[in-house]
Order: C-alpha cells, then sequence, then structure tokens
C-alpha cells in the first residue's frame, strides 16, 4: 500500500480514482512477477545460465516494465484539461 501511494501521489501525481487504479496497479504488479519468473524459469532451468547474473538483468527489465505499466496504464494521464 505504501508503494502504491508513493507512485500515485510521489511519481506519477495521479488525481483519479483509488479503486480504478488500485486494481490496475495489482494486475501489472502480478504480470511483472509472471515476467520475472519466466525469464527465470526460461535462462536459468532451460538454458543454464547462472540465476545470480539472471536474475540481476530480470531486476532491470521488470523494473523498466513497470515503470512503463504505471505511467501509461495503472496512473495515465488524464485527457481532461
Amino acid at each position: 500500500m505504501l508503494s502504491f501511494w508513493g507512485n500515485r501521489k510521489l511519481t506519477f501525481s495521479y488525481k483519479g480514482k483509488v479503486v480504478g487504479s488500485g486494481v490496475r496497479y495489482l494486475i501489472v504488479h502480478t504480470l511483472g512477477y509472471l515476467l520475472n519468473l519466466i525469464i527465470l524459469i526460461i535462462f536459468v532451468d532451460k538454458l543454464g545460465y547462472p540465476h545470480q547474473l539472471v536474475q540481476g538483468v530480470a531486476i532491470l527489465i521488470v523494473a523498466g516494465f513497470l515503470f512503463i505499466s504505471f505511467k501509461f496504464f495503472v496512473f495515465k494521464p488524464s485527457i481532461r484539461s
């Protein structure tokens, strides 16, 4: 909840409804978790790369995915001026 509030108020200055953005926030975080898991399964379990290296790269990929998703899907700017 603290992360949601911080992103909503401080990072994106979102003024929309809490419930809609909250549901989208949970969806995006679930997708981020699944993305991380898929990266680990493919590159560690299937291809045999060291898990430390793969997780380090996955952190950057998932962080980028989360930021873009938060900006354009969860806390999208209002069309109204």
